[in-house]
């Protein structure tokens, strides 16, 4: 990948490269000269944090990192420390829209104890920290982005809007294969519910649009796509898209003039595995696809015997060249670099007669009360079919089912669907579920607290130490009581807020959710039901009064 960029940068070296929200263009000679800045001014290669959103001087210094030879990560601010005190010294850039920082701190940065053909230390899907990183080898993000080059069709004449954040693995994905094509990224950290985002989209003729399964949720009654003529490919990774929407959404682009590949892949594998041919849409919205060029999948049974007869579950197993180098949690780790070649995926899927691949769940997203099996995947699912979108967690030895924007289903009609005493099964109604980055939703985040009913946690001491840290935080918060909640909407949103102003009001969505919910109860200590419609004034009012 590192000859890849140099390569790319002098080949393009006149076409755009990227174009920036405020309407600063740079050609890739541009980039390679910032590119090569940067890595001048790095002490040889290391270890670097870059923190920076999606603007001209981050793809610059991440770029830099790997002209010099070095291992990247891409973070959200404040994650520095706890990588150094995992991995031991690093460098940090910080960039701003049209700035950058270069940190390398009291201890001396080298790449001592770092193989070189490590490029990127990627976050497992959902971690905050640096507990566990992925580990991607040069080899693995070039054939990687090769073959997303290759399956997806990207030439040099390709714009693509970026709709997710480069310290996502999808969203450096993005980056990755239309830089590799030579093709233009336009930069802009807004949601696609701005009417901003399309302005941008609109006047400088984005050619590609990717997005997770809550984008096109979003945009399933919008006609903003339709409204945006230059616009060829739409790409889905991230998670399960429901079928219908899939389908729904290849229709429109049949009548529009822009294709939809759903596509499948995990952290691990940097991240792509499988895609699905867009003239297959219409026709097996249901199916993840087929390998990606380069890759294969099988499926095991659970003593690890492969599956050959077709519709017949197992776990899904993927061999290719951008598999990870393993995991690492200490600077030990990160002295191997060697690509494991295969993954097995932890989801369960079954193959088609017709050779396409139906993910049909997760291993670990199974309960069994009573002896009876059920798939919390398929709960979600059954939901979803009838248009509620819902999650579903494990609840002591029982099923907690929490829907989004509507009325949930009564407790004891699903028992009854499920053959579930209606004792087992609860179900809420939230105005939003929480997500990850990904989009996917947080099932952390939906703690079991069933009131009235009987429940025995799994380890009874932990939960009693759990409840009264949680009981204390509520009571007087986890942070600074007296910081106005305007200031906190700004700060994580990163722009100018009004008192009138809300979270839906001001477009934001699933990847600014949790980061806000989080800093508003450090400083209210718990939130109002619906309070992402309640103005800023109102959830000042709120604070003032809890105070």
């Amino acid at each position: 990948m590192r000859r890849a960029v140099a390569e790319t940068l002098r080949r393009h070296a006149d076409r755009t490269a990227l174009v920036a929200e405020g309407g600063d263009v740079w050609t890739y000679a541009r980039l390679e000269t910032e590119a090569r800045a940067v890595a001048a001014e790095l002490p040889g290669p290391c270890l670097t944090v870059i923190e920076g959103g999606n603007a001209p001087t981050t793809i610059a210094a991440y770029l830099g990192v790997l002209l010099n030879g070095g291992l990247a990560h891409l973070a959200e601010s404040g994650r520095a420390d706890a990588l150094r005190a995992a991995f031991g010294p690093l460098a940090l850039i910080r960039c701003g829209d049209m700035t950058r920082a270069l940190e390398v701190g009291d201890d001396a940065v080298s790449s001592e104890g770092v193989h070189p053909d490590l490029v990127l230390l990627f976050s497992t899907s959902g971690t905050t920290g640096a507990s566990k990183m992925v580990k991607i080898t040069n080899g693995a993000i070039r054939s990687n982005t090769e073959a997303i080059v290759d399956y997806l069709g990207l030439t040099a004449e390709d714009r693509a809007i970026t709709s997710l954040k480069p310290t996502y693995t999808y969203g450096l994905s993005v980056i990755h294969s239309t830089l590799l094509s030579g093709g233009a990224l336009l930069l802009t950290d807004r949601s696609v519910q701005d009417p901003a985002f399309w302005r941008f989209a609109r006047t400088h003729g984005a050619t590609t649009l990717s997005g997770v399964p809550h984008t096109w949720e979003v945009l399933a009654d919008s006609d903003d796509l339709e409204r945006t003529p230059s616009l060829r490919l739409l790409t889905q990774a991230g998670g399960k898209l429901r079928p219908e929407l899939v389908r729904r959404f290849a229709e429109r682009g049949r009548k529009a003039g822009w294709d939809f590949c759903v596509m499948y892949g995990q952290t691990e594998a940097a991240p792509r595995m499988a895609y699905l041919p867009p003239q297959l849409a219409e026709t097996a919205p249901e199916a993840m696809g087929v390998a990606i060029p380069g890759g294969a999948l099988s499926l095991q049974d659970e003593q690890g015997r492969l599956i050959d007869t077709p519709e017949t579950e197992g776990e899904l197993i993927y061999h290719g060249p951008n598999v990870m180098a393993g995991y690492a949690t200490r600077r030990a780790d990160l002295a191997a670099a060697e690509s494991l070649g295969r993954l097995a995926t932890g989801d369960l899927a079954m193959r088609r007669p017709d050779g396409l691949f139906v993910i049909t769940g997760r291993r670990s997203r199974f309960i069994k009360p009573l002896g009876i099996r059920i798939g919390l995947d398929e709960v979600e699912r059954l939901l979803a079919a009838r248009g509620v979108t819902a999650a579903a967690v494990a609840q002591g030895e029982g099923l907690l089912v929490v829907c989004e924007g509507c009325e949930a289903p009564h407790s004891a009609s699903l028992a009854d669907e499920l053959g579930l005493p209606s004792t087992l099964v609860e179900t809420r109604r939230v105005d939003a579920l929480p997500r990850l980055a990904s989009g996917k939703p947080d099932y952390g985040a939906l703690r079991p607290t069933p009131p009235g009913k009987i429940w025995l946690p799994a380890h009874p001491l932990r939960f009693a130490r759990d409840t009264a840290e949680e009981t204390w935080r509520l009571l007087v918060g986890g942070g600074d009581r007296t910081r106005p909640v305007v200031d906190v909407f700004s700060d994580v949103l990163r722009r100018p807020v009004k008192l009138d102003d809300s979270f839906t009001s001001l477009g934001a969505d699933s990847l600014n959710y949790i980061e806000l919910t989080v800093a508003l109860e450090d400083v209210m200590g718990r939130l109002p039901d619906g309070w992402i419609h309640m103005s800023v004034e109102a959830l000042e009012q709120r604070r003032e009064a809890w105070s």
